[in-house]
């Protein structure tokens, strides 16, 4: 009797065990998170994630921008100094690469030579309002001495520009406009031709900035690396077929981040929506001579951009949206939280559904081995004890 009783006890112990594990299993594959996606930033520098794409996926490429409050690039972060979470989980950082060093950067240049970037008014008039120029009865304008157009000045930064670029390896697209796109050179690594046609440019005519702006994005759209909108304009759109909401919405659908360049009388409003939406930068100046200062400091930024490859540990096929935080360790920058919504792309969304009906197949084995495993204990159980 008493070895009938531990029989009984053993086997009661086998079942409970096996309902245990049953259990956890399928709480196990039927766990599904709720995930949003963010970036984090630092409290005094920026980390702006431009786009997240496969990279063998499960491993996930992030392409982003590192710099400080003050605009100035970050240049020093290696691997060992980044974190990455997805999903408030830990993942392994597989490598991170300053890409200006590797990956060609593809450059949209847009360059406004409408009739008002002949005249600059901090040149035209004195701190009290007083021309310092004059007008014959013809209507010929005397410009004082010393007097240079801000075009000149836009030659001369736009010039040094494209010429910091690496262009064995990088490109330089150029768009020239006034009252309509009347300049498109295609992407080019020939530094003389893009100069040429910059020095070309004369001021005349109105202002179709938004399709300047679209036809440049059109320009790079399809290249391979890094691509990006430098933007100069100094007056406010008035000839353009194409809205400032189609720009944002073309630049975002090809991650394009669009840096802009306001001299003088602009819409400062619209053209900084326009590069905070598409995570790129607005500069704003009266004078003409600082433009060579802003373009230099373009110039640092984009060449600041950094891809990270991560592994992913998530390839649940309803997580298309994911929270990837970003942070990295230096002396003396601390960081703080902030969002962006990020969305995967269609070709690790796909690499999901293979993946997640891969488990469920394997769910389905697991409950049914399960399944037996009980049973059979369960007849092996009572057929011994019907031997007893």
């Amino acid at each position: 009797m008493q070895k009938v009783k531990k029989l009984n006890k053993m086997n009661k112990l086998k079942i409970t065990l096996l309902y245990i594990l049953l259990f956890q299993m399928l709480t196990a594959f039927a766990q599904v998170d709720k995930v949003e996606t963010n970036v984090s930033i630092t409290d005094t520098a920026d980390i702006s994630i431009l786009s997240v794409f496969p990279d063998s996926f499960p491993n996930i490429s992030v392409l982003f921008r590192a710099e400080t409050r003050k605009n100035e690039p970050i240049w020093d972060l290696d691997k060992s100094k980044m974190q990455v979470r997805e999903n408030d989980e830990d993942c392994d950082v597989i490598s991170l690469e300053q890409v200006s060093k590797n990956k060609p950067i593809n450059i949209g240049v847009v360059f406004d030579h409408s009739g008002s970037m002949a005249y600059e008014e901090s040149q035209l008039f004195d701190s009290t309002g007083a021309m310092l120029f004059t007008v014959s009865p013809e209507g010929y304008i005397t410009f004082p001495i010393g007097y240079i157009a801000p075009i000149e000045n836009a030659k001369k930064a736009v010039n040094e520009f494209v010429g910091s670029f690496n262009l064995n390896k990088d490109y330089i697209s150029l768009i020239g406009f006034s009252h309509f796109v009347d300049t498109k050179l295609p992407l080019s690594q020939n530094i003389d031709t893009v100069k040429a046609v910059v020095e070309a440019f004369r001021a005349e005519g109105s202002t179709a900035l938004y399709d300047a702006m679209i036809q440049s994005l059109w320009a790079i759209k399809d290249s391979n690396g890094i691509k990006v909108l430098v933007v100069l304009t100094d007056g406010n759109d008035n000839s353009s077929r194409f809205t400032w909401h189609k720009v944002v919405d073309e630049a975002n659908k090809n991650d394009i981040p669009i840096f802009i360049i306001g001299l003088g009388d602009v819409n400062v409003d619209t053209l900084q929506a326009i590069a905070e939406q598409t995570k790129g930068q607005f500069y704003y100046t009266k004078d003409s001579k600082s433009l060579n200062g802003i373009y230099s400091l373009i110039s640092k930024q984009v060449q600041s951009f950094y891809n990270l490859v991560y592994q992913s540990s998530n390839i649940a096929e309803a997580d298309t949206n994911r929270r990837i935080e970003l942070s990295f360790n230096i002396d003396s920058i601390y960081i703080t939280p902030n969002s962006t919504k990020i969305e995967l792309p269609k070709e690790v969304v796909a690499y999901m559904v293979k993946k997640e009906k891969e488990r469920s197949y394997f769910v389905k084995g697991g409950i049914a081995t399960v399944a037996l495993i009980s049973v059979g204990v369960l007849l092996l159980y009572f057929r011994r004890k019907n031997k007893v």
